[in-house]
């Protein structure tokens, strides 16, 4: 599927969680925006992991929401999870509940959604946002959500080229594999 890139003005991303993998995606995000340098970038994640992107150049809007799940977490993740909405940046967008984050995600109407996680909730997600275009990785059951599927060359790998070979379908090349985290003199 050939898709010109001038046409993309809106862009999500979503990497709901882990942090060091969020880290990970930043080469992708770079690679991204330097291809489509006008176009809005947004990046769907958790609280607790939302801070290693902030002052992000690349990243238009960074949206939180909060997984409200009985599923019982490690202990350190769940210290962490705590007060986790108290320490939200207020430049972030933070949805009070699913619902919320659903109309908020179709009203945006983006061209093309990458999910970098590919489970239930995050394949919902993509549905949702009406978007054009769907990149993910096909595995099982997946390949059917996504209309630009996307097949690893090479498993197992560093996840940064893992995640950069989901620009490949749009013939975006990557500028490195260098992660980048921002942080203010008051963070340092």
């Amino acid at each position: 599927m050939k898709i010109d890139l001038n046409l993309i003005k809106k862009v999500l991303i979503i990497r709901p969680r882990a942090i060091g993998d969020v880290i990970l995606t930043t080469p992708f995000i770079r690679a991204l925006k330097k291809s489509i340098p006008d176009a809005q970038i947004d990046y769907l994640l958790e609280p607790f992991v939302a801070p290693v992107l902030y002052g992000n150049p690349y990243i238009s809007r960074i949206l939180v929401f909060n997984r409200k799940s009985k599923k019982k977490e490690l202990p350190a993740v769940e210290k962490m999870r705590e007060n986790e909405m108290e320490n939200i940046n207020n430049s972030v967008k933070i949805f009070k509940n699913n619902i919320e984050m659903f109309f908020y995600l179709k009203k945006q109407k983006y061209d093309i959604v990458f999910d970098l996680w590919g489970n239930l909730r995050t394949i919902i997600i993509s549905l949702i946002t009406g978007a054009k275009y769907r990149v993910g990785f096909i595995y099982k059951l997946r390949k059917f959500f996504y209309n630009i599927p996307v097949v690893p060359d090479i498993v197992p790998k560093y996840n940064v080229y893992y995640y950069l070979d989901l620009l490949k379908p749009l013939r975006i090349k990557d500028d490195g594999i260098q992660t980048e985290i921002y942080y203010s003199n008051q963070d340092e």
